[in-house]
């Protein structure tokens, strides 16, 4: 999925795709350059007024180690998502992409996109579910479990 997800990503601020490199990707058109830090492609901008603080106390709530909910939720999800082109968006800590390879996760606490990439996630977004960097059309399916309320 990695290989798709290169295609797929788009500049936060003009939505053109992105020109991808081995450690960062660029934008030809606003000619931003947005890295690949630890794992994850940094995408992140914050256009509601005090969004940054709130990104930071969940980064601050992220630095401990979440408890996986274990009623079957995420193996339910997980089972929808396989053979889709699938986004999870606020992914927190991976626990959806650790039994869901391909599954792209999407989050604005670094610290929570850090935890998901030690549970072995491979496709990480660094961005606000507000301004997602994704060129049109680009998934089959997107979930956003157990965060809805928070938007």
């Amino acid at each position: 999925m990695d290989d798709y997800l290169l295609k797929i990503l788009a500049c936060p601020k003009c939505k053109r795709k992105l020109t991808v490199f081995e450690k960062f990707a660029k934008c030809g058109f606003c000619k931003v350059s947005y890295p690949k830090i630890d794992g994850a492609w940094a995408l992140i901008t914050f256009e509601k007024k005090g969004a940054a603080r709130v990104a930071l106390d969940y980064d601050k709530l992220h630095k401990n180690q979440a408890g996986r909910i274990s009623d079957g939720s995420y193996e339910i999800l997980a089972s929808i998502s396989r053979g889709n082109r699938t986004l999870d968006i606020a992914c927190g800590q991976g626990f959806l992409e650790e039994i869901a390879p391909t599954t792209i996760g999407l989050d604005f606490s670094f610290e929570a996109l850090k935890k998901a990439k030690k549970r072995g996630a491979k496709n990480l977004v660094w961005a606000t579910a507000e301004n997602l960097p994704f060129i049109n059309s680009s998934f089959d399916l997107a979930i956003c479990a157990g965060s809805l309320e928070h938007f």
